[in-house]
């Protein structure tokens, strides 16, 4: 039951929560934006949109428009909804096809960086090997020079 002493009526869920967490998935959807559709090189090029940072617009990725990564939608019914025009003509992505832009990219980015780890854990194994060597090639250094030491100090 509520206070009587209050006189604001009882509130279901704050409005303030939604709009923290509105912008907190702002945020983190606008760290990546995504340019207009243009042609790579020349007329017959294909169509690319890069994927730029928000904050400092440095261009992170350089995707090509395709059938692969925006396959025509489809509605509940299977109607198609959204396809990509001839390639003669300029695509316009909306923002269901920008998401799924920043989806394929994260993706690739993801791939990349797994890539990468499992690269650079080979190269610390050898890295290891080769430094162990080192190692023992020191000890033995170090016990022949006790032993000649040891021999002159007779």
């Amino acid at each position: 039951h509520h206070n009587s002493y209050s006189t604001r009526p009882p509130r279901e869920h704050s409005s303030r929560d939604d709009q923290c967490n509105h912008t907190l998935n702002a945020m983190a959807s606008d760290a990546l934006d995504i340019s207009e559709t243009r042609r790579q090189a020349g007329d017959d090029s294909p169509w690319v949109v890069d994927v730029v940072r928000s904050s400092d617009g440095k261009v992170q990725a350089t995707m090509e428009i395709n059938e692969e990564l925006l396959p025509p939608r489809e509605n509940a019914r299977g109607r198609v909804i959204w396809s990509l025009p001839d390639p003669d003509v300029q695509p316009r992505l909306g923002l269901k096809d920008k998401e799924r832009v920043l989806s394929a990219y994260k993706a690739r980015r993801k791939e990349r960086k797994r890539e990468n780890h499992e690269v650079a854990k080979v190269l610390t194994k050898e890295q290891k090997k080769v430094e162990k060597r080192k190692r023992w090639a020191a000890s033995a250094l170090q016990r022949l020079a006790r032993v000649k030491l040891a021999a002159a100090a007779v």
